[in-house]
């Protein structure tokens, strides 16, 4: 175990401009997909509370 994180080392070091393309590519696609995942929960939470009320006669209100 100690060899491969010795040789990852090594390795990220030697090519930092990839590394930090990496990183940042990593950064932005995890931000990204937890800005849609909670954009998809809020717009599903709408629903949850509509089981009392007709659905027909509720309206949406933004501000």
């Amino acid at each position: 175990m100690k060899q491969f994180l010795t040789s990852g080392l090594r390795f990220l070091s030697r090519r930092k401009l990839t590394t930090l393309i990496s990183m940042v590519s990593l950064v932005l696609a995890l931000t990204g997909t937890l800005l849609i995942a909670t954009w998809v929960e809020n717009e599903l939470s709408f629903d949850r509370f509509t089981t009392h009320f007709a659905r027909d006669r509720l309206l949406r209100s933004c501000k």
